[in-house]
């Protein structure tokens, strides 16, 4: 408990974070600590992929074992995933997207390979939550891994799909010069690419590379 306290005490007076929380007395009926941690505003080097300042880890598995049945988690709190803190939009969470006016340009570079590229205006399917999301600014750069099936309609049309997965590799906060890949310490694009493709191809070899739960309403 000491130690939480004291992690407490260092995140408070570096300002990364608003810490509440409560102690139950020793014995008490359900008497493990519930905190709740919210990044109301932190440095470049406090990336959302890498979150964690240089304080010991024994600090943090204290304090991000507030996460409970029955807890309000905010978009910002800071959260848990198979041994990794994050924030934003918990682990399970859906969102459908439109897009209206995209334009698909690609150009064949081998007898089985094409380049692209896409552009878009990205709009939601429904109406965000008050108060919930990035800030208006915010850059996010993912690598996608898909399959894109089609089926021709007439000579100028085709009916299209695609499923897969898609990793974050950085984001960029609105008063930030640089992706978060480009700041000191922190892991560079090439290496995650490289960690996603190896991690990929393992899981794919096993079996078990991941795909959608669900396909789209």
């Amino acid at each position: 408990m000491n130690t939480c306290l004291g992690g407490i005490a260092v995140l408070r007076r570096l300002g990364k974070a608003k810490v509440a929380g409560s102690i139950p007395a020793r014995g008490s009926p359900g008497g493990s600590p519930r905190w709740n941690l919210h990044l109301s505003h932190f440095h470049p080097e406090l990336a959302e992929s890498a979150l964690i300042p240089p304080l010991s880890r024994s600090v943090y598995g204290c304090l991000f074992l507030y996460h409970q049945q029955g807890s309000t988690v905010a978009y910002d709190d800071l959260k848990e995933f198979q041994g990794k803190v994050y924030s934003g939009m918990p682990v399970g969470g859906e969102h459908i997207w439109e897009y209206p006016d995209g334009i698909w340009w690609e150009q064949k570079a081998a007898p089985d390979r094409w380049v692209f590229t896409f552009s878009s205006l990205k709009r939601r399917g429904r109406k965000a939550p008050e108060g919930s999301g990035v800030p208006v600014g915010t850059g996010y750069h993912w690598f996608i891994l898909a399959h894109q099936k089609v089926r021709k309609l007439n000579k100028d049309a085709y009916e299209t799909s695609m499923e897969g997965v898609k990793y974050k590799v950085a984001h960029k906060r609105p008063h930030w010069r640089d992706w978060s890949t480009e700041y000191p310490d922190h892991e560079r694009e090439r290496e995650i690419l490289i960690r996603i493709l190896e991690n990929y191809l393992a899981e794919l070899k096993s079996g078990t590379s991941p795909g959608p739960r669900r396909k789209p309403v």
